[in-house]
């Protein structure tokens, strides 16, 4: 896997300086463009570059006109910087890419439905059966087994007590929500039991919230649907970067905390992003591969 990692940055850097010392050439351009539609992996691969480039080299002076391409670029700089751990997809047993959910069947024979952009690791012994959630969703469907089963998630621990469940994860938190049977969750060294249709929220800064949803809206992504229940604009944006190509960000902090309660389709990610942040008068600036922008009303040119 190191050897493979090496490689493509290998292939990164010389597609990079190329576009550097070319960059009207069609050709180069095409050859760069081939590679960062092969997959994920070669995109944060040129993007690990980029960023490198950015940092070493002193900066050249371009003459830019409005301010929403200004703040693209602002922005572009910081996702690079503060960009997602890709080293949890090394780390990982298990992982979907951004073309949609995968099915997996573990060592035990349980079988997990993961998420677009999540990723899993497998600890199966003699003894226990545990599933380590790195990022993302996961939707767990445990066979009848003597060896206790177990998702751990940040600081959350979901025990299965015969069940259907899923577990998500992501940069406000995590949660657990029960679509058959029962769970135990454990978190700050007090158990609670949820049942089908229950789902508890811990947020990042520990506080706990229960709330009740249909079984049938657990893990809706798995029907292509993106159903919300008084979730944030930041966690929304979260779910689609998992589908899109590169990162997606919002500017305003007020904007990124407004809350969205509905259904929605995920067919079309960046189409769902302008319909959930143009509630609040969001603009979406799309400029893939790498960003994805949403500024608020009052940034607009």
């Amino acid at each position: 896997m190191k050897k493979d990692e090496e490689r493509l940055r290998e292939q990164a850097v010389d597609l990079f300086l190329q576009v550097e010392e070319r960059p009207d050439d069609p050709e180069v351009r095409r050859a760069r463009d081939a590679f960062l539609a092969r997959g994920a992996r070669e995109r944060r691969a040129y993007a690990s570059v980029a960023r490198s480039w950015s940092a070493a080299r002193p900066q050249r002076t371009r003459r830019r006109q409005g301010a929403a391409i200004a703040l693209a670029a602002l922005a572009a700089v910081l996702v690079l910087i503060v960009g997602p751990d890709a080293l949890r997809w090394y780390r990982a047993d298990h992982a979907a890419g951004p073309s949609g959910p995968a099915v997996v069947t573990l060592a035990s024979g349980d079988r997990v439905h993961l998420d677009a952009g999540s990723a899993i690791i497998e600890r199966i012994n003699e003894r226990t059966r545990q599933v380590v959630l790195l990022d993302g969703a996961a939707h767990f469907e445990v066979e009848p087994d003597g060896r206790p089963f177990s998702v751990e998630a940040g600081s959350m621990t979901a025990r299965a007590l015969g069940t259907a469940f899923a577990v998500e994860r992501g940069v406000e938190g995590v949660s657990v929500a029960v679509s058959d049977g029962r769970v135990e969750a454990l978190h700050a060294g007090a158990r609670v039991a949820l049942r089908a249709g229950e789902r508890l929220r811990i947020d990042s800064d520990g506080g706990e919230r229960r709330d009740r949803l249909s079984p049938e809206a657990v893990a809706a992504w798995r029907q292509g649907r993106l159903v919300l229940q008084d979730t944030s604009l930041a966690t929304v944006a979260e779910v689609l970067e998992r589908r899109m190509a590169g990162r997606v960000v919002i500017l305003d902090p007020a904007l990124a905390a407004r809350r969205v309660t509905g259904v929605f389709s995920l067919a079309d990610p960046l189409a769902t992003l302008r319909v959930t942040t143009g509630l609040y008068g969001g603009s979406v600036i799309a400029a893939p591969p790498f960003l994805t922008l949403v500024l608020a009303e009052e940034a607009l040119p």
